[in-house]
């Protein structure tokens, strides 16, 4: 058997420059931090210093029953360039995709793939949500986050909300009444 003539020395300097060159692939000067989202319950952990904004949701159409598929349009206003979002509905009902919305759907709800543009400040986002077969309500928990568009956590404006609906029922209003 004989021994290989490349030296040892020249096999670590070959792997070192492998190494070196994986991690200077691995570690842009300008990192996109999750750019294709997040399943979280918020954005103010990173994302600060951005205009005040607020959410919105409407359903098409407005009132449902049981087992009907509803389209939902989530509005993030605040003179936002782009942004992101994070829905759940703690599993009540079936959240459901449309194409070219930029939404994914995830074990626990939904999630933007990427930042989404905005047009005239307001970034929107659609999406479709199947009603159970039984009379219920539902919430709509959104984490969102509206964005500056200079790919960093900086400028940007964290929102969140919940929004509730009733299918195949009236709703009511009640409040709490604390005071004793």
């Amino acid at each position: 058997m004989t021994r290989s003539s490349f030296p040892a020395s020249g096999l670590r300097s070959a792997l070192l420059g492998l190494g070196l060159a994986l991690g200077a692939t691995l570690f842009s000067a300008q990192a996109q931090a999750r750019a294709g989202g997040i399943a979280a319950s918020g954005c103010s952990g990173c994302h600060t210093g951005g205009p005040k904004g607020t959410l919105s949701m409407t359903a098409s159409p407005a009132t449902f029953a049981p087992g009907a598929r509803v389209e939902l349009t989530l509005s993030l206003m605040g003179g936002f360039t782009d942004g992101g979002v994070y829905i759940t509905t703690a599993d009540i009902g079936d959240l459901q995709a449309i194409a070219n919305q930029g939404l994914t759907e995830v074990s626990s709800g939904m999630v933007h793939n990427q930042p989404k543009p905005g047009s005239a400040g307001t970034v929107q986002f659609r999406f479709a949500w199947v009603a159970p077969a039984k009379p219920g309500a539902v919430r709509f928990s959104v984490y969102a986050l509206g964005g500056n568009s200079n790919g960093r956590s900086s400028g940007d404006t964290a929102l969140e909300n919940t929004f509730d609906f009733v299918y195949g029922c009236t709703g009511s209003t009640f409040y709490l009444d604390g005071d004793g």
